[in-house]
């Protein structure tokens, strides 16, 4: 295991296996940096560098497994990881922004712990079909509260979507998810803008009742069934 400086973790990559294997306690190392550079007539301008040192290996892992004792997944930390098939960290808390993004052959998902979902942590993750629950094409979130904007944007394989203790849903967070079928949503509190809008194939949706539900949160006419009830069955 090397150590991630600065912080409490150790990783290592086995090539063999495509596996790479993240331990050690309490939160991940932030890894995205603001680097500063020179434009035209000297004048500064920004990018962002992601300084993982894991990220030398973005096309080739397949597996990533994080210590039950890590509790976060940083921001864009495998962003772009176009090789990544499964996911497995039983015992994150929190998903920063852009975490996943862009990881195209994400398939599985391992985090029945997640209690937050940054902005654009699943984004374009076009081939994921199950995330916590362990088996079929559902996504299944039993602790989480809250759910960033675009979170789930452009995310097309997954048919069932389950939330079961969820305070907010963010603008546009599973826009175009285009295979979903059924939604069962315990949220309490918001549904934001756009957040179901392109789910063409959505034809059940319930949610707790006194969510407010923002402006063409559902923009689907397909909807055959539609309900918002204090008797919310799980």
């Amino acid at each position: 295991m090397e150590p991630v400086l600065n912080s409490t973790v150790e990783w290592e990559y086995d090539q063999h296996s495509k596996t790479l294997t993240i331990e050690g306690k309490g939160l991940m190392p932030i890894v995205l940096e603001n680097k500063k550079i020179e434009a035209g007539a000297g004048k500064p301008t920004f990018r962002v560098v992601n300084n993982a040192p894991w990220v030398i290996y973005a096309s080739e892992v397949e597996i990533i497994k994080i210590g039950e004792y890590v509790s976060t997944v940083s921001a864009g930390a495998f962003s772009g990881f176009s090789a990544l098939r499964k996911a497995e960290t039983p015992g994150i808390v929190a998903i920063g922004n852009g975490a996943f993004y862009l990881c195209g052959a994400l398939e599985t998902v391992v985090a029945p712990n997640v209690i937050s979902i940054g902005n654009g942590s699943f984004e374009h993750c076009d081939n994921l079909q199950n995330c916590t629950s362990g088996k079929g094409n559902k996504l299944l979130f039993k602790r989480l509260a809250s759910v960033g904007n675009y979170a789930f944007c452009n995310c097309k394989s997954f048919k069932e979507l389950t939330f079961e203790a969820c305070t907010s849903v963010g603008e546009f967070a599973f826009y175009g998810a285009e295979n979903l079928l059924t939604a069962r949503l315990k949220i309490t509190k918001q549904v934001g803008e756009g957040a179901f809008a392109g789910c063409k194939a959505l034809k059940k949706c319930k949610l707790s009742s006194g969510c407010t539900i923002g402006k063409k949160a559902f923009d689907n006419q397909n909807i055959i069934e539609y309900e918002q009830d204090t008797d919310y069955e799980r």
